[in-house]
């Protein structure tokens, strides 16, 4: 085999040329397209991080608002139970206040009927004693209690000062007489006062069935009793004062 030297050296020439034009027209432009997609990539990836970072940034800020929202939460929810447990604590002090006015109400009311109730019991009562007292002073020896009406009434003129003495020998006077016992006994009584003043007296002598049993003295200014009604009265007063 010969080797052809013009036949190389021209081949050898193609290549050089095709080296040099693919260099010139084709490898330029392909390596300024590799780095204009590589800027292009690295622009992308770059704008990729910073949005990536703003995201991160964002996230972060609506982490601390949602920690904001949710202690500014707590503190509502705890200032609720707090508003709500005083409104509850006075609540029950209003109903426990309202309880107790109404449970003194209620004592106080049963109190009141219950001494208006014994009220009304002593009074019958005293009704009924009087009617047994006015039953049991008729059955009695009526000379024996009407004298000693008459004696009381006499120590009660004996205990007269000087100026109701004047008064019953002065100012007009009247005797009244349960019962007319015998004829004169009126005026045998005004005798019995006068000399138990000391002097004479003339009253007006009058029979009253009211006192039941005793005497009475009067003028103006003065009333002296002596009476089964008297003492009935008197006793009666007693039962309601002790009721009281």
């Amino acid at each position: 085999m010969t080797l052809d030297w013009w036949t190389l050296g021209l081949q050898t020439l193609n290549a050089a040329v095709l080296i040099w034009l693919l260099s010139r027209v084709l490898w330029r432009p392909i390596v300024s397209a590799i780095q204009a997609r590589q800027a292009e990539a690295d622009k992308q990836l770059s704008d990729a991080s910073e949005a990536a970072r703003k995201a991160d940034e964002a996230k972060a800020r609506a982490e601390a608002a949602l920690d904001q929202v949710g202690t500014r939460k707590s503190e509502m929810l705890a200032q609720a139970q707090t508003e709500a447990e005083a409104a509850r604590k006075a609540l029950l002090d209003h109903a426990r206040a309202e309880a107790a006015d109404m449970a003194r109400t209620a004592e106080a009311e049963r109190a009141a009927r219950a001494e208006e109730a014994e009220k009304r019991y002593a009074a019958r009562a005293a009704d009924l004693a009087q009617r047994m007292a006015e039953r049991i002073g008729a059955r009695l020896s009526r000379p024996a209690l009407l004298e000693a009406y008459a004696t009381d009434l006499l120590a009660q003129v004996a205990a007269l000062d000087t100026e109701d003495r004047a008064a019953l020998g002065s100012e007009k006077l009247m005797l009244r007489i349960s019962e007319a016992v015998e004829a004169g006994y009126g005026e045998a009584f005004a005798r019995r006062v006068g000399q138990t003043l000391g002097k004479e007296i003339g009253p007006a002598i009058k029979t009253d069935a009211a006192l039941i049993c005793g005497l009475a003295l009067e003028t103006e200014h003065l009333h002296l009793e002596s009476s089964w009604a008297a003492d009935l009265a008197r006793m009666r007063k007693e039962v309601a004062n002790d009721t009281q």
